[in-house]
């Protein structure tokens, strides 16, 4: 009987683990840009398809590498001809990733945070 009980559990332990994986979802695939066109991205609104009518409240870029992690917080007004933002892109290899996060916009009068949406260099 006790084999019974604990094979029960193991059984309901399982059964938690496979419904919690199957809840998870998917990350996105990352969209393929050149450095040359993710520098052509006039500013956030382009990079995120966001309505021009949103208004960001914040987020973070970040240009993550095989080698290490760099994130720098988002500057509305400078756009990607920010000195900092070209520096990572000069900087940046083969299947890096733009990484925009945590953003946050108003839209129709209400705060909506964003999906993160990733780009990798190709």
């Amino acid at each position: 009987m006790h084999m019974k009980s604990v094979a029960i559990l193991i059984f309901f332990c399982l059964n938690h683990l496979i419904g919690a994986a199957q809840i998870a979802k998917p990350e996105p695939e990352p969209t393929p840009i050149t450095k040359d066109s993710a520098l052509k991205i006039r500013d956030i609104h382009e990079a995120l398809n966001l309505l021009a009518s949103d208004s960001i409240v914040q987020g973070t870029v970040s240009l993550i590498s095989r080698k290490s992690s760099v994130s720098e917080r988002w500057k509305p007004a400078k756009g990607f001809a920010d000195p900092i933002i070209v520096q990572m892109f000069s900087q940046s290899q083969y299947r890096d990733r733009l990484v925009f996060e945590d953003f946050i916009v108003i839209r129709a009068g209400k705060q909506v945070k964003l999906e993160p949406k990733t780009y990798v260099l190709k």
